[in-house]
């Protein structure tokens, strides 16, 4: 998960500026069970189960603020790897990977509606990456996203968004 801008997240009064595994996956639960359709939501039984098996590896973050005239916010930008813990099934990993994937459109933390927290991913493991007592990412060999870009950062930047493979999707350029 690469941070493209200024990340945090807001306990009480206080600025959290760390990708802690919980934090993230719980501000993801949060929003897709408010926007979601009906019985599209994530039980709190599941997330509770998903952020017992959640790993963070490999953080490269760095410290970044935001003056917001009245309050300096400050947080991370970087890249965090997560991964799941290998006992977690299947299940939780459908629940990882729909909410890793939601980041993309949703942000991560406080104030994503003022341009904070946005986020691209990636789901699978870098190729030959080894295996050690968790996997990172959902998604390896064949199953490979394809990307599609659109223009929405303000930096000029493109931001990525993972499609799966489907009948109307076999990866052509």
């Amino acid at each position: 998960m690469t941070f493209r801008s200024v990340t945090y997240f807001s306990r009480g009064d206080r600025q959290i500026p760390l990708p802690d595994p919980e934090l993230v996956f719980t501000s993801l639960a949060r929003r897709w069970n408010t926007f979601s359709p009906d019985g599209a939501s994530f039980r709190s039984v599941t997330i509770e189960a998903l952020l017992a098996s959640i790993l963070l590896s490999e953080p490269r973050i760095e410290s970044g603020q935001v003056d917001q005239g009245r309050a300096i916010r400050v947080g991370f930008l970087g890249k965090a790897r997560f991964g799941l813990a290998r006992a977690a099934g299947q299940d939780l990993e459908r629940v990882f990977a729909t909410l890793a994937v939601f980041a993309d459109t949703a942000g991560i933390g406080a104030q994503t509606t003022h341009g904070l927290g946005w986020v691209s991913v990636e789901l699978g493991a870098e190729p030959g990456a080894p295996r050690d007592a968790s996997r990172v990412g959902v998604l390896e060999g064949s199953e490979r996203r394809n990307r599609v870009h659109h223009p929405r950062a303000t930096d000029g930047s493109q931001r990525a968004t993972h499609l799966p493979r489907s009948e109307g999707n076999r990866g052509e350029k």
